[in-house]
């Protein structure tokens, strides 16, 4: 079995009214195109945000 990730320190949010925007991003380092895969991957998320009907703020607050 893989690592755990530890969420307990999120319950409280569950007790209030969404919506919420949760992002988990995969961020190593460890190539030589690491800045240009991450500016990729942001805009992408950032996009799939939009798309499930986030606001700005809510888009530009998860970086």
């Amino acid at each position: 079995m893989g690592d755990v990730m530890e969420l307990g320190f999120l319950k409280p949010l569950f007790s209030r009214p969404g919506p919420w925007a949760s992002v988990f991003v995969e961020g190593s380092r460890a190539t030589e195109d690491a800045q240009r895969i991450r500016a990729l991957r942001e805009r992408a998320v950032a996009a799939q945000l939009i798309d499930a009907g986030a606001d700005a703020y809510t888009v530009r607050s998860t970086w």
